[in-house]
């Protein structure tokens, strides 16, 4: 497998693969963790261990990184880090990116517990390389409905949201996006799907979503 070819093939040019002599670099542990071992079979354990406490909120999700994940190591790429993660599914190679996870920023407070968990554990954004979506998206690509236009409104027959209160973390690279309402509280916030096409879809199993869209994008 040229790792060099699929990263520039990704959106990853001039991307570099960091080795030992950056450990102890990061916060997260794990990502230390990472670059101590120049085995992929060890580099893959480490992650699906990362990933554990999300394997039954993301149940087909953790699979595919079981069976299909064929390498994952840390880049440099334009100042940031990241992890990658290469996927081969149906003879297809895809990648996925994972930002270092964050604890300081003024937009946690509006994630609900579970999925901010996720942000400051796990990744500010994982999503698929070419794309920028299936998967979720860095704190600083999320907006509220309503700092976007949507052709979409004139149809709506019930909107039953406030849009200055609704934003969403993860789009399918279509026309849906995964929407987060908090209107009354974050602890109370409810989950939609915002469509570009269609009526929304509201009360939603926001994981549920989640975990069929990333396999679709990883599968299709």
């Amino acid at each position: 497998m040229d790792l060099n070819k699929i990263l520039i093939e990704n959106g990853l040019k001039n991307a570099t693969i960091l080795g030992e002599n950056y450990k102890g670099v990061f916060e997260h542990s794990l990502w230390n963790e990472l670059l101590k071992t120049n085995e992929f079979v060890n580099r893959k354990e480490i992650v699906l261990k990362y990933w554990l406490i999300y394997k039954e909120k993301l149940t087909r999700t953790y699979t595919l990184l079981e069976n299909s994940l064929k390498d994952v190591f840390i880049v440099q790429h334009l100042n940031k880090f990241k992890i990658v993660y290469v996927f081969e599914i149906n003879n297809e190679v895809l990648i996925y990116e994972g930002n270092e996870p964050i604890t300081e920023s003024d937009f946690l407070k509006n994630l609900p517990e579970d999925i901010r968990a996720y942000y400051m554990n796990v990744h500010n954004g994982w999503y698929e390389s070419l794309s920028g979506g299936l998967g979720f998206l860095p704190l600083d690509k999320i907006e509220f409905l309503d700092e976007s236009e949507w052709g979409i409104l004139e149809e709506i027959k019930t909107l039953d949201i406030d849009l200055s209160k609704t934003y969403y973390l993860f789009h399918n690279a279509g026309a849906g996006y995964l929407c987060v309402d908090i209107e009354k509280s974050v602890d109370e916030a409810k989950y939609l799907i915002w469509w570009t096409n269609k009526e929304p879809k509201y009360d939603i199993d926001f994981w549920s979503f989640l975990d069929a869209w990333i396999e679709i994008g990883l599968t299709n």
